[in-house]
């Protein structure tokens, strides 16, 4: 993991950045991305941050997390039909080793889901291959309050 540029701020702890590198390819602040767990799932989350613990040198990722439908805690409701690569992306924000990003992915809304979806159908399948994997959102999802919300970005 590589920062990309200079700290765009510093506190008391941690120098922020607005990206860096992981494996060669760069990764910003706003983008989504394919982070492993602990349980070895590959989980699409969108990147808030960048930063690094001054006292240990660690590199972070604070993210919010996507649920995929049976994903989600068993005492919250489920929005209706819930589709097969959809995700509902949270609210919190959860830090990450930045080296546990593994690669881009893109999570969008229906209209732009659908859009892409026909684009990359009109592509060459060999394209295709090298084609971030693609998400559809319709629900944020407040875990605070365990309440879903239109997913309008």
């Amino acid at each position: 993991v590589e920062w990309a540029g200079e700290p765009n701020h510093v506190s008391e702890d941690k120098h922020y950045y607005a990206s860096c590198f992981i494996k060669g390819q760069l990764y910003k602040a706003t983008e989504h991305a394919l982070i492993r767990f602990d349980d070895g799932k590959l989980v699409p989350a969108k990147i808030q941050a960048f930063w690094e613990d001054k006292n240990t040198a660690t590199k972070w990722v604070t993210a919010n997390r996507c649920y995929f439908p049976d994903d989600l805690p068993e005492a919250v409701g489920r929005p209706c039909g819930l589709e097969n690569s959809e995700v509902c992306e949270s609210t919190r924000d959860y830090a990450f080793l930045a080296g546990s990003i593994e690669t881009h992915c893109e999570v969008l809304p229906p209209r732009k889901f659908s859009e892409e979806c026909e684009r990359r159908s009109r592509c060459v399948e060999q394209l295709n291959d090298n084609l971030p994997p693609l998400y559809l959102c319709k629900w944020i999802y407040d875990e605070a309050k365990g309440l879903f919300r239109d997913a309008s970005f």
